[in-house]
């Protein structure tokens, strides 16, 4: 490179140069060609003086592109160097010793189940859902109902010999007809969603009220 138009004038004699003058860099990780020692670095990955990256938590994802950089020696990572937790459930696979968990369960420090709370304590047969509730006229329960009705079937799961009738009521507007009908649709409706959320249909039974509370509760049945 002529001087004049050299921009770096003084590249140590058989450093690789760009058509500037100034010492080339490949791989684009600060370190010029000409001491490069592992001139194919991938880009972001952190590197010492010779241009080579590092992994200090052997994790096989190199310093600079890993999330987790200190991830225990052993455990398997995603392509982000973070702990693998394959059924979603906050407990990453190498320390989760029931990894097959149900979505959304709630489970302990090694990731198993926690058996969700009876629905009935001794002595009571009858529980009101609180938070189920209804728009007028409508059948389907809103967006911020569902939370109850899936810790509902999540009980149901865990209790397995648990059999329950669905008892829904309307307002008392309209008449006891329409009302009868369209608590029944109701019922039948919440009914559908605990049976759409894995539970056994014969274990429940739908009941509408007609008129009285715009509420649903769920009415201890026999055990099967």
């Amino acid at each position: 490179m002529a001087d004049g138009i050299d921009r770096c004038s003084k590249t140590p004699a058989g450093w690789p140069v760009d058509e500037t003058g100034c010492p080339a860099d490949s791989d684009k990780d600060g370190v010029p060609d000409g001491i490069d020692t592992c001139a194919s670095t991938l880009a972001g990955a952190k590197v010492d003086e010779r241009g080579c990256s590092s992994d200090s938590d052997g994790d096989q994802v190199l310093d600079g592109l890993d999330r987790c950089a200190a991830t225990p020696q052993g455990y398997r990572v995603d392509g982000y160097g973070c702990p693998v937790d394959s059924d979603h459930d906050g407990v990453n696979d190498a320390l989760d010793q029931c990894a097959d968990s149900r979505p959304q369960a709630i489970v302990d420090a090694n990731g198993c189940p926690v058996k969700a709370p009876a629905l009935f304590e001794p002595g009571v047969d009858k529980i009101r859902l609180e938070g189920v509730t209804f728009e007028k006229n409508k059948i389907e329960i809103p967006a911020d109902s569902e939370p109850v009705l899936m810790t509902t079937a999540a009980s149901l799961k865990d209790w397995p010999d648990l059999c329950v009738e669905i008892g829904v009521h309307t307002d008392r507007a309209g008449s006891a007809a329409t009302n009868r009908e369209l608590s029944q649709r109701r019922a039948e409706y919440v009914k559908n969603y605990l049976v759409s959320m894995g539970i056994d249909e014969s274990r429940l039974k739908a009941k509408g009220t007609g008129k009285r509370r715009i509420r649903g509760s769920l009415l201890r049945g026999p055990s099967s």
